[in-house]
């Protein structure tokens, strides 16, 4: 059993290496939706204060704007667990302290172990640049 916590948290370790000079926010949840990890653009672009350290909560634990979307990502992040695929979203928030709203793809993938296990879900977010709405 630590022999597969071991090699989760080595999983987990890098990704945190490949991520954390990245300039697109980039997020690590566990299987409960709790994060493990945040890279330093995610936490400015959601506008969080500078000093707590956001592992072990949930979103809606956070003290953020984006707090009121916990029931919807959890959903989401719930989806990708169950059915392992990415699963893609188009989400328009207002960031950062002056508010701007911007329109953001997300890329939420499952996160497995060595054993295919899945152990939680990370996030990618890129700025949306072009893209059009058909009813």
């Amino acid at each position: 059993m630590s022999n597969i916590k071991n090699k989760s948290n080595n999983i987990i370790m890098k990704l945190i290496f490949m991520r954390k000079k990245s300039h697109n926010p980039c997020e690590t949840k566990g299987y409960q939706s709790e994060f493990i990890y945040d890279n330093p653009t995610f936490h400015q672009k959601l506008d969080l204060l500078k000093g707590p350290n956001i592992t072990g909560f949930s979103m809606g634990e956070l003290a953020s704007h984006i707090a009121k979307y916990e029931e919807e990502y959890y959903r989401q992040s719930q989806k990708v667990i169950q059915t392992i695929p990415r699963v893609t979203s188009l989400n328009t928030y207002s960031f950062e302290k002056n508010k701007t709203k911007q329109t953001c793809t997300h890329y939420e993938y499952s996160l497995c172990n060595n054993h295919d296990r899945c152990i939680g879900t990370t996030l990618q977010m890129y700025k949306a640049q072009k893209f059009s709405v058909s009813y």
